[in-house]
């Protein structure tokens, strides 16, 4: 019965949908953090404490073996896209509010869905093309061009989308055998081999108060990436990129939980839009 369940099409979905809720948890207490410390210390403490949570997961669960791997360039490959997808965050979150981050971010399923046309020679069916045209009519009304968006920060976003495009393409040409455990494992190791190339020794400092921020943002991280990465068996792009889509309203209800940014009335519409636009996805 487990097995029929987890095999359903609508839990896929579901896994997607909540991995993606999560992030943007995690995503918020980034942008906590980003006030006070650099974003190489981010990297190396959230990493660090990502590290010890598998390990102990892992023997608990007996599965420490789980953590090998025959694949070790594709993991690299990706943990560096990953990792660089978490630089450029760090840096845009920094100045950008939470939901226009995730405005710029969404470059990423545009470029995910174009990718998997192109590389996988993936289909769009009707229902994904209208789908699509609702989403990115979604994205234009969201989208109110100013100087925050065209700004430095806005690069960065523009990065971070494009880093976790090329991330994503990588996982899906991984074998189905290797395992989360194993992806966030990797993943982790990089980010820490990363900051400790460029942090600045002389300036790093934590305190209590801040290790349980890293501390939540790991647990987050790790419980977002199994919901998320089992969401991402999902065999179509197009599909895997709509759904992500979902994010952008929930961004916008965490900045105004988090940080009382009333978002405008065009992103409000937006968000609209691109439920209605999921809705039309799984509803086909």
């Amino acid at each position: 019965m487990i097995n029929r369940l987890i095999n359903n099409k609508y839990f896929q979905y579901f896994s997607l949908i909540s991995g993606s809720i999560l992030f943007c948890l995690s995503e918020s207490l980034l942008k906590l953090s980003a006030k006070t410390y650099t974003t190489y210390e981010i990297l190396l403490y959230r990493s660090s404490l990502l590290i010890l949570f598998l390990i102990i997961i892992t023997a608990l669960m007996k599965k420490i073996a789980d953590l090998k791997t025959q694949n070790i360039k594709m993991h690299l490959l990706r943990s560096l896209f990953s990792a660089g997808s978490m630089l450029f965050a760090t840096k845009a979150l920094s100045g950008l509010q939470l939901y226009t981050y995730k405005a710029i971010y969404f470059l990423y399923p545009i470029l995910l869905t174009i990718l998997g046309i192109f590389m996988f020679k993936e289909k769009i069916k009707r229902q994904h093309l209208t789908s699509l045209v609702v989403c990115l009519l979604g994205i234009f009304i969201a989208f109110k061009p100013g100087n925050e968006a065209f700004s430095l920060y806005g690069l960065n976003a523009v990065g971070a989308a494009f880093c976790v495009a090329m991330a994503v393409l990588v996982f899906k040409k991984m074998p189905a055998s290797e395992t989360i455990f194993a992806v966030i494992f990797y993943y982790s190791l990089c980010c820490i081999g990363i900051a400790l190339l460029f942090v600045d020794y002389r300036k790093m400092h934590i305190d209590t108060k801040e290790l349980i921020l890293f501390s939540s943002m790991a647990l987050l991280h790790i419980m977002a990436s199994f919901l998320y990465t089992y969401g991402l068996r999902i065999h179509n792009l197009t599909t895997i990129s709509l759904m992500s889509y979902l994010t952008l309203p929930i961004s916008m209800m965490l900045g105004w939980f988090i940080w009382q940014d009333l978002p405008s009335s065009n992103v409000f519409i937006a968000s609209i839009m691109i439920i209605f636009s999921n809705l039309i996805l799984i509803k086909n």
